[in-house]
């Protein structure tokens, strides 16, 4: 398959248009992210107001220490939409200096007319197994309603696949609910080259309110 019909089809993928199915193999053993990453700007895809907006008229970056209301912008949009807009706590001020200060975690923004609409987080664990290759593992990728279907999960994706890349990262890792199974997000991550091959657990240390 061709360049351009790879990425047409990696954007039917991300409407939601198609399935892994028609993707081909080498694709589907995970070329499909750095796919995104390269030739991304080849793409236009539609939104759901059935206008045309191009990938371009959105800049992803890594998050700054100035960036922490912007990206709990976006995440309050996940949670509670009350929330959008309001001031940083001093704990989360003092856990985002805290995730600054790391220099294996990454925090990705994606904006567009300088406002946030996206966001993810990476971190590299370093570890002596697998010939001391780290891993990374990805969390919290969340994008606004508004942005979604138009690529923007996967370019965090992608942007966060190639940093682990040249981080000599062996693997990446992520969790995602299983209510999601119904939702879409688990193609989505299946599109983006990941592969549901282990089953995960989680120990909840302290009670809070659960996302339903």
């Amino acid at each position: 398959m061709c360049w351009p019909a790879r990425l047409e089809l990696l954007a039917r993928l991300d409407n939601g248009n198609s399935s892994t199915a028609e993707l081909p193999l080498v694709v589907r053993a995970g070329e499909t992210a750095t796919t995104v990453a390269i030739y991304w700007q080849a793409l236009a895809l539609k939104s759901d107001s059935d206008q045309v907006t191009k990938p371009d008229d959105y800049v992803m970056r890594i998050a700054g220490r100035e960036d922490l209301e912007a990206v709990l912008n976006v995440l309050a949009e996940g949670r509670d939409t009350r929330n959008i807009g309001a001031a940083a706590s001093q704990r989360q001020r003092q856990t985002w200096d805290r995730m600054m200060g790391t220099a294996d975690m990454s925090v990705y923004l994606a904006e567009r007319s300088g406002s946030p609409v996206g966001t993810a987080a990476a971190m590299v664990m370093p570890h002596l197994t697998y010939d001391c290759h780290p891993t990374a593992f990805i969390e919290a990728v969340v994008v606004k309603k508004d942005h979604r279907r138009r690529g923007l999960a996967t370019r965090l994706l992608a942007r966060a696949v190639a940093d682990a890349r040249e981080a000599g990262c062996l693997k990446v890792q992520l969790l995602t609910r299983k209510r999601h199974v119904t939702d879409g997000a688990h193609r989505f991550y299946e599109s983006s080259g990941f592969t549901a091959e282990a089953e995960g657990f989680r120990l909840y240390l302290h009670p809070w309110e659960l996302p339903t």
